[in-house]
């Protein structure tokens, strides 16, 4: 019996014992022998554990229990785990485009130019008419460049037998304006509805009865209140045609018969829809069928998804009023507008490489404050960039669950390096 609880009580001590042993490390070597231990093996216990990051290496130091001694040892960083590449914004004829990765680790977003993109060709110039056997031509100019300049032929003859008019011969014009003006002074936005006003006027000293107008435009989705409809060449055309006179000078409007349209993803992504009106007519006099000038209209668009928009600016002037100094603060301001009709969720708002507010959500028409740290200029801002720039970034996700990036204006404020 007595042997029983002995036996008891040592099992007891002997895990108390090892529940209160300390931490210890024996895979860890420093090539050393323990003078205090039997084996000559030190029996190593960790005291401090930094964790390695993206950018900095980690640290740990132990003790051996059994003569004391402490060591150090450096763990290497595993550097950034980029993601996949996005857009930030298209390339250009002019520019070359933006694109950025984000660490999946900490968050770090990395920048890096894209490649150039197309030109924006605005409607096409007549630069000279075609007469009997000598070819025409016309030209467009790129919107980003007024350098960029691209000519065509017109030809002598049109399809169909249709040919230009002959002196002496009666002669319609048309010509193309935008209704509606669009709220981005850059363009339309997705969803925004564009609308055009057609206009046939009687240019010649003929007066004509009846004629046809051609109506087509570049789009996604093909919409129109008219009655023919041609998909080829990614062109949608319509047609209609009128037996009213035209009188020398006279003019019709066809605002209230013209087509009206929204702004799609594709026209987004296009950054721009393409208009084009004609008229034919048969010429009182000789009876030939004529067909009038291509009339252009170009209607910008815009990259992006209406729905939050972000206001950056410099909160205060630099000490000396003209220039931001080496190691002196700039401190920003930001606002967050929901400019959408919906509800934005799980908004991350983040000013260059730090998180600066995360918002569960941002009903319409509320605007948001955050509060961006302040920068301080650094020795490369001060001596080689000269300057202090960035945008804010804000990404969420829509009443539908998609998730969308929207930028600020971008904001620069000047630096000089700091008197020695």
């Amino acid at each position: 019996m007595k042997n029983g609880r002995f036996f008891q009580l040592m099992t007891f001590v002997l895990l108390l014992s090892l529940l209160l042993t300390p931490l210890t490390v024996r895979a860890f070597d420093d090539g050393t022998r323990c003078p205090a231990s039997r084996t000559g093996l030190h029996d190593w216990t960790r005291q401090r554990y930094v964790a390695p990051t993206c950018t900095a290496p980690g640290a740990a130091s132990y003790r051996c229990r059994w003569c004391g001694k402490t060591v150090s040892q450096s763990i290497p960083s595993p550097g950034h785990v980029w993601g996949s590449l996005r857009v930030e914004y298209p390339g250009t004829c002019v520019q070359r485009g933006m694109n950025y990765r984000i660490c999946e680790k900490c968050g770090k977003k990395e920048y890096k130019y894209g490649s150039y993109g197309d030109h924006a060709w605005g409607p096409w110039e007549t630069v000279r008419m075609p007469v009997k056997d000598t070819e025409g031509l016309r030209r467009r100019v790129c919107l980003y460049d007024a350098n960029h300049i691209e000519t065509a032929p017109i030809p002598v003859t049109r399809e169909k037998g249709m040919t230009l008019p002959e002196p002496g011969e009666s002669r319609l014009t048309v010509t193309i304006k935008q209704v509606f003006p669009h709220a981005d002074p850059a363009g339309f936005g997705l969803g925004e509805e564009w609308d055009t006003d057609v206009k046939v006027t009687n240019s010649g000293s003929a007066e004509v009865t009846g004629y046809t107008i051609h109506y087509a435009f570049v789009s996604s989705r093909m919409y129109s209140r008219w009655s023919f409809f041609d998909d080829t060449d990614g062109a949608t055309w319509g047609e209609r045609t009128f037996t009213d006179s035209l009188a020398p000078g006279e003019t019709k409007d066809l605002y209230n018969d013209s087509p009206a349209h929204s702004i799609q993803e594709e026209d987004v992504e296009r950054g721009y829809v393409l208009v084009e009106a004609y008229v034919l007519w048969v010429d009182p006099a000789s009876g030939n069928l004529r067909e009038s000038d291509h009339a252009m209209l170009y209607i910008p668009t815009v990259c992006g998804t209406k729905g939050l928009e972000l206001t950056k600016g410099v909160a205060a002037e630099p000490e000396n009023g003209e220039f931001y100094k080496q190691g002196e603060a700039v401190r920003w301001t930001l606002t967050v507008k929901n400019v959408s009709d919906g509800t934005i969720t799980d908004v991350v708002i983040t000013d260059g490489d730090q998180v600066v507010s995360t918002i569960a959500a941002i009903a319409p028409g509320e605007t948001v404050t955050c509060d961006v740290p302040a920068h301080t200029v650094t020795e490369q801002e001060a001596l080689v960039t000269g300057c202090v720039a960035g945008i804010a970034v804000a990404v969420g996700k829509d009443p539908q669950g998609v998730e969308h990036t929207w930028s600020s204006n971008p904001v620069s404020v000047p630096t000089m390096p700091s008197a020695k």
